[in-house]
């Protein structure tokens, strides 16, 4: 199990986190709580930020962290209501891009139940036994908010 975390996969992750970190200084001053294969995602995600921020001055934002929670990436930020909105469409983009995208390599990926009862989207190589599990849509998951439906 796990035989893709190695120690030059551990250098890997840290050098890109530093990249994504120099690239974002004033946004990303936290940890990525979630393998490599999702950072692309994250640092698209923090390009928007960066973007909107740059389109409304004023605006602030400060993101709180960032993890992997039941095979999807979460990202936990305070935002101004200026751009609250624009923030939340772009969160939601960098989720459902998850749960399609092999958190370990960054190919695409499906759900998968990992052995002893972790959730994870990966692709077949990077399963660790995990056994795929029916498709749904991020939005047809109750996440405790109003769906707008």
């Amino acid at each position: 199990m796990h035989d893709w975390y190695t120690r030059s996969y551990s250098v890997r992750m840290l050098e890109e986190y530093d990249r994504i970190q120099a690239k974002h200084p004033t946004l990303l001053d936290v940890g990525i709580e979630c393998q490599l294969g999702w950072y692309p995602i994250v640092e698209a995600y923090l390009d928007e930020v960066a973007r909107l921020l740059a389109e409304h001055p004023g605006a602030t934002y400060d993101l709180r962290q960032v993890k992997e929670k039941f095979g999807g990436l979460r990202l936990y930020a305070d935002r101004s209501d200026d751009i609250t909105d624009a923030v939340q469409a772009a969160y939601d983009r960098a989720a459902r891009e998850s749960e399609r995208t092999c958190d370990v390599c960054g190919q695409p990926g499906a759900m998968r139940k990992i052995p002893p009862g972790q959730w994870a989207t990966r692709c077949d190589e990077h399963a660790d036994g995990g056994e795929l599990v029916p498709p749904v849509t991020w939005k047809e998951v109750d996440y405790g908010r109003d769906s707008g439906g």
